[in-house]
């Protein structure tokens, strides 16, 4: 037997149904509570104001306050200051630039790499106190491109991938490598993850480095950036191709790393990364 079919008109209850309260106690509540986040806004960016004055007007507009909040009560215990207090001793700016102990370097690769060119890289890098990350599409191995044998087929030799693009960020490493090889190229080109990757250390200062067929995948971060060259020609961005890629190229990239960041370049507010 086909059970009756029940309206279900009769059986809605409204939150004021089931509470005993009238509509207008949720009105009140919502109200309260939109109240709440407009308050704990301007405390946080009251606090903003003891860091740095600039800053916390950068905030105050992106939070769509019609002022910037004072400071907490108790802000005359402490050292105002519309110009940040420097130390030394923690400022990027005035971080050695004579030594790569403790960067970190991503190397981004896929099939058909060019091996030759990680391999004098990462030994000169990991010279100097650096850490060495593959990255690459996926897990596992690639296999490097290192020419053909006598059967004209491709031989390589696989190298193991530390992390895949759709796990790991920019922002773990101190500088991006992205050496040669056509299908290396063109997979990298291919996946959103890599061009994100390279648009975003060149966004936050970092060194890149590319020779041969990876400087296509920086064209191509550059483009998708939207800068008006169409390309990345900045300070701490250097590319080599054919026979320039040799032990002068190195040393000068190994050199770049050692600047850690690149704050002067002119088009960073302009990309968005």
């Amino acid at each position: 037997m086909i059970p009756p079919i029940i309206s279900k008109s009769k059986n809605v209850k409204t939150a004021a149904n089931l509470t005993g309260l009238a509509p207008s106690y949720f009105d009140a509540n919502r109200s309260e509570q939109a109240a709440s986040v407009v308050a704990i806004r301007e405390r946080m960016v009251g606090s903003f104001t003891q860091v740095d004055a600039l800053h916390a007007k950068r905030v105050a507009d992106g939070l769509g306050l019609v002022s910037v909040p004072p400071p907490p009560a108790a802000f005359e215990h402490l050292l105002l200051t519309d110009k940040p207090v420097k130390d030394n001793a923690r400022s990027m700016e005035n971080a050695r630039k004579d030594s790569v102990i403790g960067r970190r370097v991503a190397i981004l690769v896929a099939n058909h790499v060019d091996g030759a060119v990680i391999s004098a890289m990462s030994k000169a890098l990991q010279a100097g106190g650096t850490s060495i990350k593959i990255i690459a599409p996926r897990l596992g191995e690639v296999m490097s491109y290192e020419g053909h044998n006598y059967k004209g087929e491709h031989e390589g030799k696989p190298i193991k991938v530390d992390h895949s693009l759709a796990t790991v960020s920019s922002v773990l490493f101190d500088a991006v490598f992205i050496p040669g090889g056509q299908l290396s190229a063109e997979i990298l080109c291919n996946d959103a993850n890599a061009v994100l990757f390279v648009k975003e250390a060149y966004k936050h200062g970092k060194a890149i480095g590319a020779c041969d067929e990876g400087v296509i995948l920086l064209t191509k971060a550059a483009q998708f950036a939207g800068t008006l060259e169409g390309e990345f020609q900045a300070p701490g961005v250097i590319t080599c191709e054919g026979d320039k890629v040799d032990n002068a190229f190195i040393k000068r990239f190994v050199a770049t790393v050692a600047q850690h960041r690149f704050t002067e370049r002119t088009d960073l507010e302009s990309i968005v990364a």
